[in-house]
């Protein structure tokens, strides 16, 4: 219940409570409809090959195998989010959602970085939805800034979403320490600007989802998945 001073109303509100005192907590987290499914262009990879690259198990696995593949002079192109309804989702808050996710996937790679401030800007530079090269960084921060708001606030991959907000009040955030932070909807630029300054990728399990392996469907083409998953530290 917050208490308005200035109308002296009470409303109830809801909020999404996190909690870091077991470690950083989720704020969407990885399944099979976080997937996102890229085309190997460049190169027919042989069966033999395609086992070769998906027993790659070192320490950096996935980055070892993009390496290989791009080695042999392939490539990851984006091809489809592979939820139907996670694409409608992403689609609601913004039609430049899934191409702008998939680049941001494989900038981790590509960079190291993994906090979402260090990956816009990564975003600018390839730039996959060709923006205006001044104003690239901002497109892509705003973009962004959307998809970690509408998953704080409601908006779940396997779930089909109104639009709406089920947290209208806000999010609270209990920190390693005990303190607790209340960030209200209400001043959007420091909620957006705390889910941004604090949001990193998660790398999953390769032994699930079938995260970042080559497979061939029937048509012939070579496909890789890497899975969405974003903490808050």
């Amino acid at each position: 219940m917050l208490h308005d001073q200035r109308t002296k109303l009470n409303n109830n509100m809801g909020f999404s409570i996190k909690s870091q005192l077991g470690g950083d907590s989720t704020l969407l987290n990885a399944s099979g409809a976080t997937n996102f499914s890229y085309r190997i262009e460049g190169y027919d990879f042989s069966d033999e090959e395609i086992r070769t690259i998906n027993d790659i198990d070192t320490r950096s696995k996935i980055i070892d195998r993009i390496d290989a593949i791009r080695k042999k002079g392939a490539d990851l192109v984006f091809d489809h989010v592979d939820s139907d309804m996670f694409r409608r989702n992403l689609n609601m808050i913004d039609l430049g959602l899934a191409p702008t996710i998939a680049q941001l996937l494989v900038e981790q790679f590509n960079t190291g970085a993994r906090m979402f401030e260090e990956l816009a800007k990564a975003l600018a530079t390839t730039n996959p939805l060709h923006f205006d090269e001044e104003d690239a960084e901002e497109m892509y921060i705003y973009k962004l800034k959307h998809l970690l708001t509408s998953a704080a606030l409601g908006m779940m991959p396997s779930k089909k979403w109104s639009g709406k907000f089920d947290a209208n009040g806000g999010y609270l955030v209990v920190k390693k320490n005990g303190e607790i932070l209340c960030y209200h909807f209400y001043d959007r630029n420091r909620f957006e600007d705390f889910l941004f300054k604090n949001a990193y990728l998660e790398r999953g399990k390769t032994r699930r989802h079938g995260y970042a392996s080559l497979y061939r469907e029937k048509d012939g083409k070579l496909y890789f998945k890497l899975n969405l998953q974003i903490r808050l530290k």
